[in-house]
């Protein structure tokens, strides 16, 4: 049967990109490691021309960092949260790979829990990151060149040193492509796409080599990296054969991270426990983390079951996404006496960007006409008040936040930007304000001006090539427009429904077919879809992610998060100029700019959002009493409470 859920949501890579850069000096020589503390030297920096003799503790994108190199702890956490209890939380699809590099199997949950990143971000500051795996990084004035020095006490799982050695065999590794001539991982491969060289620069240090000057995120970038052991890859498996990264595997890896895999029932639950004598505990970037001493990932065939298994107690903690279920569902006895606790968070976050993308690589979807006549047959509207209980927003731009949204028509200096490229935009970008089609009026309570959208809609067919013959819309060559979704869940066919209809009074044919979860990542890392969801990692301060997202380099490589296949020299150059701007008012310009020429491109029907975090769980787990800021930051900072699990088992 056929699926839809292409909800292709990569993770957030850590600390990432953006410009104007900030950096907070730090202490000198003395600081204690363990503090989180980096150091100002002069003895290493000689001979290196052009580039400061300041070892620097943090990296921030925005604003100066809230920490310095002596804060023990961040604000958000519990430095005396106890270190124990087991926790079961949802597995969202089966896995069959414990191997994050390799694209295209199950990866299991939380998996990146096992390693450590040279930096790691706040969660109460934007693009803010604290060295964490390095104690110490700087840079040229230009930005071309990246040093950072590993902390003397990191280690693997297995007692061995990280070293240098580990460092660049991972960079390698993001940058390296398969014997097809595929990056074996899309999405490093485009993230660190501007890292041109690196070399051991010293016992511990590694320096790194951008391929152009005045990249003013690369710091970040580099602070970004997720450090792999070398002598583990480069070994033998269980079966006395080479490993292979670019392969999946199901053999439990070394690591470094607060978490070992101590359990693995494929297709059922992972377990991981806590490592007792983690290297890190007592950094800025580790105190009040880790708390729980076990973790299980559970899976469970579709959502209804997994809610069944929160309501039951199988599982602590849920995370909800059914707006109507949040609204109706949360009346079972554990929850009105108290042993389950139900809240809504309001995180300070802009709406991500994400929405049903059109799969350019198809003829029938390259006329943007056509692209703007199926996006007008979405009404968005109805959908919120009939199913969503008014509880989300329609998105309106490509970008979070109200700095980087193009509001109202270009100013003068995005019309500076946008100038030379007139005769290659839709004039849309330079005459209209950006808004989505509204149906619903509110004041009568009815959908009222879905009709007239729709007819707009047959007259851009029309212009496009298309008409209705026999009731069906088709081509000069009676060809027949149709279309086809793919979903993974009941409740995306419940949400395209009414899009269907809508699409059927246009003359398209329209269906819906629900795989499973491994058979809709094959299709879509293939690009084997015309219409799939996609949510975009939104950034406050876009960067080199924007390659990965929305590039001509990106477009043909099977994996990568570029689903709509955009080729389009124009954008390339205004995410080449976001990568390049100097300070954070030019960067802000400049991604207001791309924002018009994506939306009048109609490369994607806008979705909706929140900014509510829907969670419940069971009263045995804690939170901080002051929260993070832009995340509910479980579990990395939650705890378990002994005394509320003895007391939620006397209950009947």
């Amino acid at each position: 049967m056929p699926i839809f859920n292409s909800v292709f949501c990569l993770r957030k890579i850590i600390a990432i990109l953006g410009c104007s850069l900030v950096v907070f000096q730090a202490g000198v020589f003395g600081t204690s490691a363990a503090q989180g503390g980096a150091f100002s030297t002069s003895v290493d920096a000689a001979g290196l021309e052009g580039e400061a003799a300041i070892w620097h503790h943090s990296v921030s994108l925005i604003d100066p960092p809230k920490y310095g190199p002596d804060s023990p702890h961040f604000d958000y956490v519990n430095p005396q949260a106890p270190k124990r209890g087991s926790i079961s939380l949802r597995a969202l699809h089966p896995f069959d790979n414990l191997n994050f590099i390799a694209h295209g199997a199950r990866l299991a949950p939380y998996i990146e829990i096992l390693y450590d990143r040279l930096m790691e971000e706040s969660r109460d500051e934007y693009d803010t990151s604290y060295c964490h795996l390095c104690e110490g990084l700087r840079y040229s004035s230009d930005y071309r060149r990246i040093t950072v020095r590993l902390r003397p006490d990191a280690h693997w799982h297995d007692g061995q040193p990280i070293t240098p050695e580990d460092v660049m065999f991972s960079i390698q590794t993001y940058k390296t492509r398969n014997q097809f001539g595929a990056p074996i991982n899309p999405y490093h491969y485009s993230y660190y796409s501007h890292v041109k060289k690196w070399e051991k620069t010293g016992d511990r240090e590694v320096t790194f080599y951008a391929d152009k000057a005045g990249i003013r995120e690369m710091p970040a970038v580099i602070g970004s990296l997720m450090v792999l052991p070398k002598h583990y890859w480069q070994g033998l498996n269980d079966q006395g054969l080479p490993r292979d990264i670019s392969h999946s595997t199901l053999e439990i890896p070394l690591g470094s991270g607060p978490y070992q895999i101590a359990e693995i029932h494929p297709g059922d639950r992972i377990v991981y426990r806590r490592v007792e004598n983690y290297w890190a505990k007592n950094l800025l970037t580790a105190v009040g983390h880790h708390n729980f001493e076990e973790i299980k990932f559970l899976y469970f065939g579709d959502e209804g079951m997994a809610f069944e298994g929160f309501t039951s107690h199988h599982l602590d903690f849920f995370r909800e996404k059914k707006a109507d279920r949040w609204v109706t569902g949360y009346n079972f006895p554990a929850l009105l006496d108290g042993r389950v606790r139900k809240e809504p968070l309001e995180l300070e976050t802009p709406l991500y960007p994400q929405g049903y993308v059109f799969n350019l690589r198809k003829i029938r979807f390259q006329d943007r006409r056509v692209r703007a006549a199926i996006a007008l047959a979405f009404d968005f509207e109805w959908l919120n008040k009939f199913l969503f209980h008014d509880q989300y927003q329609r998105i309106s731009s490509y970008f979070a936040g109200p700095r980087l949204s193009a509001q109202g028509l270009p100013g003068p200096a995005e019309l500076e930007i946008l100038e030379p490229y007139r005769s290659r935009v839709p004039e849309e970008v330079f005459t209209k304000e950006i808004r989505v089609p509204v149906n619903w009026d509110s004041r009568e309570g009815q959908t009222k001006d879905l009709r007239a959208h729709l007819r707009q809609a047959v007259t851009l067919l029309q212009e496009a090539g298309w008409l209705i013959k026999d009731g069906w819309l088709q081509d000069g060559n009676g060809q027949p427009f149709a279309i086809d979704f793919y979903i993974t869940t009941d409740s995306e066919f419940r949400i395209l429904n009414g899009f269907l209809k809508n699409l059927a009074k246009l003359g398209i044919h329209a269906q819906v077919w629900q795989v499973d979860n491994s058979r809709y990542r094959k299709q879509i890392d293939k690009f084997d879809f015309d219409i799939a969801f996609s949510t975009f990692d939104g950034s406050p301060s876009p960067g080199n992610e924007l390659t990965a997202y929305l590039s001509s380099e990106s477009a043909d490589q099977p994996g990568s998060p570029n689903l709509a296949g955009i080729k389009n020299p124009v954008v390339d150059a205004l995410i080449e100029r976001i990568v390049e701007a100097t300070d954070r008012k030019s960067l802000e310009d400049a991604t207001r700019a791309l924002d018009r020429v994506l939306w009048w491109n109609q490369y994607m029907i806008p979705g909706w959002g929140t900014r509510l975090d829907r969670i419940a769980y069971w009263n045995q787990i804690r939170k901080p009493a002051k929260m993070p800021t832009w995340t509910d930051g479980f579990p990395a900072v939650w705890w378990y409470d002994e005394k509320a699990y003895v007391q939620n088992a006397g209950v009947k």
